[in-house]
């Protein structure tokens, strides 16, 4: 839901003000910053090998579901992902100027933080994999748009 949620949103920000244009460049730098996120966040998980909470705490014994998932653990890719989404989102509508910024935001980091209590909530990570996956995602989600893409200055052709 988060990658509709916020490409729609930005979307909807670029028709509210007459740039509908705008709209496919912008689902491609908010795209680019998911997919740097979340192969970040792959190499990671398979470098660090943190077992997820259900599994820690699990019976012994008990067989699990997906073995090879037991062990990756850190850091919350679903987290990261949303809030890469979320911040690329936010950041690309802030820097083209749409009125309609501040929703995007809002909302974009609502449904992030949802995603990433989800995930506590549902034993698949601990508190410390979503706090890094959601600083990492933001990160990515701010630095592909602002540093690779900057705002051109006003009166600058394309």
């Amino acid at each position: 839901a988060a990658p509709l949620a916020v490409l729609g949103l930005d979307l909807l920000a670029a028709a509210n003000d007459d740039r509908l244009a705008e709209a496919p460049i912008d689902a491609l730098i908010i795209a680019e910053a998911a997919v740097a996120a979340s192969a970040l966040n792959q190499i990671v998980k398979f470098a660090a090998g943190r077992e997820r909470p259900f599994v820690h705490f699990r019976s012994s014994g008990a067989p699990s579901a997906a073995p090879a998932d037991d062990n990756l653990s850190f850091y919350s890719g679903h987290t990261s992902l949303a809030f890469s989404l979320a911040v690329a989102g936010g950041t690309v509508a802030s820097m083209r100027g749409y009125r309609g910024a501040p929703w995007v935001w809002v909302a974009g980091l609502a449904l992030a933080a949802i995603t990433g209590y989800l995930r506590m909530a549902a034993d698949r990570h601990y508190f410390t994999d979503v706090l890094v996956g959601a600083v990492i995602g933001s990160a990515m989600g701010f630095v592909i748009p602002f540093v690779l893409h900057p705002a051109e200055p006003p009166g600058a052709s394309r």
